[in-house]
C-alpha cells in the first residue's frame, strides 16, 4: 500500500496515484493493495525545501504499524518531477529488495516480496474440444470495498475555566468517527477533580465543589501537512455541578446543570504507528449559568460562586486510529 502526501507549495509534484503508476512501471507489476492485504505500507510526503528545491520523506512500516525504516532526499531544483524519479526508483528497490539504495527489511518480508516478482508459469492451453468462455462472460470479479470510516481514541487531561470558582482540572475520554473522510462525529466523558472554596467571615464555611460532564462533537475533515493535522469542531457539552456545604451551622447541598457551545480548534501531530499526540483549544459560551449561594451567621443570602459566560477549554494527550 502507498499513502503519499503533498504539502502547500508542492502540488507540481506527482500525487499518490501518479506516484504509485511511476513505481508500477519500474517493476513491471502491480504491487499494490489494500492494508489488509499489504506486506508494507510506504507512507511519505513531499514539500518545499528550507532554502530552495524539494525535500521528501519516505518511511516502510509493517501492516500493524512497526517502522522498518526510512529516508530523506532532496534536490535543489525547481522542477518536482526529478525528484518523483528519484523516489518512485528508491521505492521500487526497496520492494525488489535489489541494489543499493534502497531500504533495508526484516529477511522474512524481503523474501515474501522477492517471491511477488519471480515468473509465473504459464497456463498449460486448453484441449482442442474444451469451449472456451466468451470474453466477458461470467460472473464480474468482486470491487474491493472503499474505507468509509475510521475511529479515533482519545485519552488525557483537560484545563477549564468558569465552570468551577477556580481552573477546573479533569481527566478527558473522546471517541471519534471519522466519515468519508469529510467529517467526524464524536462523544467525549469528563470529570472534574474537587475543588474547596472557603465564605463567610468567622466563623466561616467552606464548599466543595464537584463536576462532570459529557458532550458531542462534529468537526470538519483536517487540513494536512507532512505529519500534523488541523481541524475546527463545534462542541456541545451538558454538566452537572453540585455544591456541598461543610463546617456551617445549618448546611444544605445545592446542584444545577449548565450546558455550553464551543467552537474548537484541534492540532494532530502523528507518532509512531497508528498513534498521535493531540492539543485541542475551544472557547465555551455557556447558554445557562446556575448561581450559587450561601447563608451567612447574619442569616442573610450572599452569592457564593455563579458559572461564567465565556471560558476556556484546553485538552491534550494522546490517540490511536483503528
Amino acid at each position: 500500500m502507498l499513502d503519499w502526501e503533498r504539502s502547500p507549495g508542492a502540488e507540481t509534484c506527482s500525487d499518490s496515484t501518479e506516484l504509485a503508476q511511476r513505481v508500477q512501471d519500474r517493476l513491471g507489476a502491480d504491487v499494490f493493495t489494500r492494508t489488509t492485504d499489504a506486506l508494507v505500507v510506504i507512507d511519505g510526503d513531499v514539500a518545499p525545501a528550507i532554502e530552495h528545491g524539494f525535500t521528501a520523506r519516505i518511511r516502510v512500516r509493517g501492516p500493524d504499524g512497526t517502522l522498518y525504516g526510512s529516508r530523506e532526499v532532496s534536490i535543489p531544483d525547481a522542477d518536482c518531477r526529478k525528484l518523483d524519479d528519484v523516489v518512485a526508483l528508491i521505492i521500487s528497490v526497496t520492494l525488489r529488495h535489489e541494489g543499493l539504495g534502497g531500504i533495508s527489511l526484516p529477511e522474512s518480508i524481503a523474501n515474501q516480496l522477492t517471491g511477488l516478482f519471480e515468473p509465473q508459469p504459464e497456463p498449460e492451453p486448453a484441449p482442442p474440444d474444451t469451449p472456451r468462455p466468451a470474453a466477458g462472460s461470467g460472473p464480474p470479479a468482486p470491487s474491493e470495498p472503499a474505507e468509509t470510516w475510521q475511529l479515533q481514541l482519545e485519552a488525557g487531561m483537560g484545563l477549564s475555566t468558569g465552570i468551577m470558582p477556580s481552573a477546573s482540572i479533569a481527566p478527558i475520554l473522546r471517541l471519534q468517527l471519522q466519515l468519508q473522510k469529510l467529517f467526524s462525529l464524536g462523544l467525549e466523558g469528563r470529570l472534574a477533580l474537587m475543588q474547596t472554596q472557603r465564605v463567610g467571615a468567622e466563623p466561616r464555611g467552606s464548599l466543595e465543589y464537584h463536576s462532570n460532564a459529557i458532550g458531542l462533537l462534529a468537526c470538519v475533515s483536517p487540513l494536512r501537512a507532512a505529519r500534523l493535522a488541523l481541524a475546527v469542531c463545534l462542541d456541545a457539552r451538558v454538566g452537572y455541578l453540585s455544591v456541598q456545604p461543610r463546617d456551617f451551622v445549618y448546611s444544605y447541598g445545592a446542584s444545577a446543570r449548565w450546558l455550553d457551545l464551543a467552537l474548537a480548534g484541534s492540532l494532530r501531530v502523528a507518532l509512531l504507528g497508528p498513534t498521535f499526540a493531540y492539543i485541542r483549544l475551544g472557547v465555551p459560551w455557556r447558554v445557562n449559568r446556575p448561581r450559587f449561594k450561601y447563608e451567612s451567621s447574619q442569616g442573610d443570602l450572599r452569592d457564593a460562586f455563579r458559572i461564567a459566560l465565556w471560558g476556556l477549554d484546553l485538552s491534550l494527550g494522546l490517540g490511536v486510529e483503528f
